[in-house]
């Protein structure tokens, strides 16, 4: 009677680290943002944080020792495991809006002490941030991420600046190498190559940050090297910033024109963010020496340009969502979109401290303050809507378009009124 079993082990190497890799390996496509205009499911990455799909079949590591030694080699070398710790300040507001798939958490997955104890980690990066203000920073946390989304992480990371102050100035950060690869078919794995391959993210995305350093299992010149140019923030050319923005401002344009409105929204909002950073990092002032008054005056037209631009289509998306579903999910992330541009389009001269060359003018002030009014107008948020809609008319009196604005909301007030009192038990 014929062996039923297959011969698994006369394979060569590679073609059982290819089955391996089938097997340890297997990661499920990045889910995509959809589209604005589709009704059926709220942009999740705004409010949740995103699981990674895990679809890895461990069984094989259980066969025998030598299977064990190959097959967890491959295991670890393809999914690069890298815990993220944070401590005084959420490091959720990273995670979810960059969408960053997460394989475990230490308050939804498995306790906080068990991913660090995990044997298989390649990389921690330990942060903790000393908070200058009066908001209470965020408790202790430990995140599992796959090294090859690292980079998003850390592009975050270096926005910090936009969600917590002097962020840059007040986190400290050690990064910590190890080695899991000694009882490995692969002892040799992380050398000199693949170390570089860990710190390249921050190498590459992290610039600014004094108290940032590089521990462990690693060569002490690429340690060096890496802090050195996580610490050094380059000054970048006023002309080059000028291009990128008006260039990332036409490449939302092209788009919309093809009808993906999220995309486009996503690539002026981050225009904005780009320049934010940029604006709160420690060169802003040399930056703005070195472009003098034009580049001031012409950077602050650009930011407003590109909020105004958001508040615009957003309007367009938000009037479509309120004919289409009222009330819905989309609803609320179109109006947070306007209300968040109107704010900023207000500010950028505070913002990019560039108030002693540029001014909005009131015809820009009442544009605003309309925009904001129609955006609450449309949500029934009727009392906000009349409050900026009022202060649009003091910037531009007399103005039939806002007055007749007024006059809507005062309508849709009374008429909102007399329901409440008819429902009213």
């Amino acid at each position: 009677m014929a062996d039923p079993t297959f011969p698994f082990m006369n394979l060569v190497l590679e073609i059982r680290r290819h089955v391996y890799r089938q097997l340890l390996s297997t990661w499920p496509e990045e889910w995509e943002s959809q589209d604005a205009t589709r009704q059926e499911e709220p942009p999740k990455y705004l409010a949740v944080i995103r699981p990674a799909n895990v679809e890895v079949d461990t069984a094989i590591l259980r066969v025998n020792r030598q299977i064990s030694r190959e097959a967890t080699g491959v295991f670890l070398e393809e999914n690069l495991f890298v815990c993220l710790s944070s401590n005084g300040f959420d490091i959720r507001r990273f995670l979810v809006p960059t969408r960053v798939p997460i394989v475990s958490m230490d308050d939804f997955t498995i306790a906080a002490t068990s991913i660090r104890r995990f044997k298989g980690l390649v990389l921690t990066h330990t942060m903790n941030y000393h908070n200058p203000g009066p908001t209470p920073g965020g408790r202790h946390r430990n995140v599992m991420i796959l090294h090859r989304h690292l980079p998003i992480f850390v592009k975050a990371l270096n926005k910090g600046n936009m969600g917590f102050p002097e962020f840059t100035e007040n986190s400290q950060h050690t990064v910590e190498i190890h080695n899991p690869f000694g009882n490995t078919a692969c002892p040799d794995y992380l050398g000199e190559k693949n170390q570089e391959r860990l710190l390249l993210p921050y190498r590459q995305n992290m610039h600014g940050f004094d108290n940032f350093e590089v521990v462990g299992e690693v060569l002490p010149h690429l340690a060096e090297e890496a802090a050195v140019e996580v610490n050094h923030e380059p000054l970048q050319d006023p002309a080059e910033l000028l291009e990128f923005l008006k260039s990332e401002n036409v490449r939302g344009d092209e788009f919309w024109s093809v009808e993906r409105y999220t995309m486009a929204i996503e690539t002026w909002s981050m225009a904005c963010d780009e320049l934010t950073r940029v604006a709160k990092g420690r060169n802003w002032s040399l930056i703005k020496e070195w472009g003098g008054v034009v580049f001031k005056k012409e950077v602050t037209e650009v930011y407003i340009q590109l909020n105004s631009t958001i508040i615009a289509h957003a309007l367009r998306l938000l009037r479509k969502s309120v004919a289409i579903a009222p009330f819905s999910p989309w609803e609320t992330e179109h109006q947070l979109r306007i209300l968040s541009a109107t704010f900023k389009a207000r500010l950028a001269p505070q913002t990019l401290g560039t108030g002693g060359e540029y001014t909005l003018n009131n015809i820009q002030l009442a544009e605003i303050f309309h925009r904001e009014a129609l955006a609450h107008r449309l949500t029934w948020n009727l009392r906000e809507a009349e409050a900026a809609i009022n202060k649009a008319r003091e910037h531009q009196p007399n103005d039939p378009i806002l007055e007749e604005e007024a006059a809507l909301i005062q309508r849709m007030y009374h008429i909102n009124i007399r329901w409440e009192h008819f429902v009213q038990p």
